[in-house]
């Protein structure tokens, strides 16, 4: 079966949340009678060995207050058969831990991943509280935060693989070529941008340290580090050893500012370290 880009991401997310774990998965889909319109509910159910634990989670992709009610109603049915399922699993629990599978217990928090939220978040809580159940609701932006990237143009190609695996792995990026509006003013974009997204990926070589630009960016971003009391934005990455031997800017304690971080080398194996930046990103 085909899984959709919101259940892939939280398969991702629970599987790194949760690494010593087994999973299962399904799929609950719903027609209207009337608009024929269909919604598929995607479900996850995570054994948890370290916690001895079952996990139930749904994603969605869109959620209005008539479909709460329907899922606060109807939740831990859609989970019987993955529940029953994932508790046979007895040669896994053996294989991983000494917990039996008669220990195991199923959370009563049922996590919600919603891709468009179209009501209140409120109205879920109460939809699930009339219903005596739990729920903690897990939108999108939780999973990775959202990342500006910051590059000069001979570092261009570098950027577009950068922000493809990135997006690949549906992280929120804002890539200039993409991302920025036409004729709108360049300060502006770059004021507004990093003030909206989470952290900047900085991509350093010796194309783009020098530039009033960059240079501007980073005193923008360390500006903002501050201001929201030593929050870290910057993930440095660099494409050569400039930074370390050969940069020296008017203002050196913006050097200082940057090379005091673990900087990711991105001249091997660019896969390799798109996971380190992926863990940045959590």
């Amino acid at each position: 079966m085909k899984k959709n880009s919101i259940w892939k991401r939280l398969e991702l997310f629970l599987r790194e949340l949760y690494p010593n774990s087994v999973m299962a998965t399904d799929i609950y889909i719903l027609t209207n009678s009337i608009t024929k319109i269909i919604t598929k509910i995607y479900l996850i159910s995570i054994k948890d060995f370290d916690s001895g634990i079952i996990i139930n989670s749904i994603a969605i992709d869109n959620l209005d207050i008539q479909m709460s009610n329907y899922i606060s109603e109807k939740s831990w049915d859609f989970f019987i058969k993955l529940n029953e399922w994932i508790i046979i699993e007895r040669s896994w629990v053996k294989w991983i831990t000494d917990i039996s599978s008669n220990d195991l217990s199923i959370s009563p928090m049922l996590n919600l991943y919603i891709w468009t939220l179209n009501c209140r978040k409120e109205e879920i809580m109460s939809a699930f509280n009339n219903c005596n159940k739990k729920v903690k609701i897990l939108p999108e932006e939780e999973i990775y935060k959202k990342v500006f990237i910051s590059y000069w143009w001979p570092d261009l190609e570098i950027a577009k693989q950068i922000n493809t695996k990135l997006k690949e792995k549906w992280v929120k990026t804002w890539f200039f070529p993409e991302s920025a509006v036409p004729w709108d003013k360049l300060h502006r974009i770059m004021f507004e941008w990093i003030e909206k997204n989470d952290k900047v990926l900085l991509i350093c070589s010796k194309n783009s340290l020098n530039r009033s630009w960059i240079l501007n960016e980073i005193e923008r971003v360390l500006e903002k580090e501050a201001r929201e009391w030593g929050i870290n934005m910057f993930i440095p990455i660099t494409l050569d050893n400039y930074i370390f031997d050969w940069w020296n800017p008017v203002n050196f304690d913006i050097k200082t500012q940057i090379t005091s971080r673990v900087i990711v080398k991105i001249w091997n194996d660019l896969d390799k370290e798109i996971v380190n930046i992926l863990l940045a990103l959590k």
